[in-house]
């Protein structure tokens, strides 16, 4: 592959080939946020780059798969290798390239038939069978934090051509982050050419932020404020989780800032295991008007902390 006539996927999300993973995800999740098409309105050059940027992170994320794009970028002419289900190689078929949509015009399988195969060898049998496949189609599901937690199943309507809707049942897994993406074999547009395979449907997940709750990984952060009195004496607050409320005991002498966890309270990783943690950030509430009576004993405790400089 060209990487001076073609662009290239590390062009596509605008890092560097020695970029990271977490650099390379750290990109994609901006620029998908930034093509998304509620903010850009269903705008269909943001809908092509949207895609362009999918399939250039569906491969430079997988370790094995990178590899082996790279080797094709320093050695274009060793052969070519799909990244994408119907775009490969250098030229016309590298990035950019819709074998799909070249099929609806032209049926090479048909139109060559037996002969396509031994004219071309196996690379044509491999063209002509992708010109045979229907295009494939790709949208987003937002679902909350919660849903995330748990997984949940949407609907999802696709325009059939001739305006005709279909609506697909998605089930987004538990654990599920921003830029998931998830793959319906068979979903997609069908196959212009008799007896060709239809097209894939996927589907890119986007998880709301929470207003209560941060997430990291399979971690979630939240807070609880609590009184002067509580965190000096000791308490047990009620606390929000992704479960309803819970119960923290908060010793004597919690400092304000200081964390508390709760096991097993965050979110599961993809394809089970055991859940992350949730960790509880104890914010101390410092009130803002004092009636005289509680003004007068905390001027008592003051005068009785040796750390206290009095006026």
């Amino acid at each position: 592959m060209s990487t001076t006539a073609t662009k290239t996927y590390y062009d596509i999300l605008g890092v560097s080939r020695t970029a990271t993973q977490a650099e390379i995800r750290k990109a994609y999740l901006k620029l998908a946020h930034k093509y998304h098409p509620d903010k850009t309105g269903g705008d269909k050059k943001a809908e092509a780059r949207l895609k362009e940027m999918n399939e250039a992170y569906d491969t430079l994320k997988k370790e094995d798969r990178r590899k082996q794009y790279d080797a094709q970028l320093d050695n274009p002419f060793a052969g070519a290798q799909d990244f994408s289900g119907g775009r490969s190689g250098s030229g016309p078929s590298g990035p950019g390239f819709d074998a799909s949509a070249f099929s609806s015009q032209f049926d090479l399988g048909s139109m060559f038939g037996a002969g396509f195969e031994s004219l071309f060898g196996s690379a044509g049998a491999r063209f002509s069978q992708q010109a045979a496949t229907g295009a494939s189609f790709e949208t987003h599901v937002r679902v909350t934090l919660r849903e995330a937690a748990e997984g949940v199943t949407r609907k999802v309507s696709l325009a059939e051509p001739g305006g005709k809707p279909r609506e697909v049942t998605i089930n987004v897994p538990p654990g599920a982050e921003t830029g998931l993406r998830l793959r319906h074999a068979g979903q997609g547009a069908p196959a212009a050419a008799k007896g060709g395979r239809a097209g894939d449907l996927y589907i890119v997940v986007e998880v709301e932020p929470d207003p209560v709750f941060e997430r990291q990984g399979q971690d979630i952060i939240s807070e609880a404020r609590v009184s002067f009195p509580e965190a000096a004496l000791g308490a047990k607050v009620a606390v929000p989780t992704l479960k309803g409320k819970a119960h923290l005991t908060v010793p004597p002498g919690t400092q304000s800032g200081q964390q508390f966890r709760l096991r097993g309270m965050g979110l599961p990783p993809l394809g089970g295991g055991p859940k992350g943690d949730q960790i509880v950030r104890v914010q101390i509430e410092v009130p803002k008007h004092l009636t005289p009576e509680q003004r007068d004993l905390i001027e008592k405790l003051a005068r009785t902390d040796p750390g206290h400089h009095g006026h």
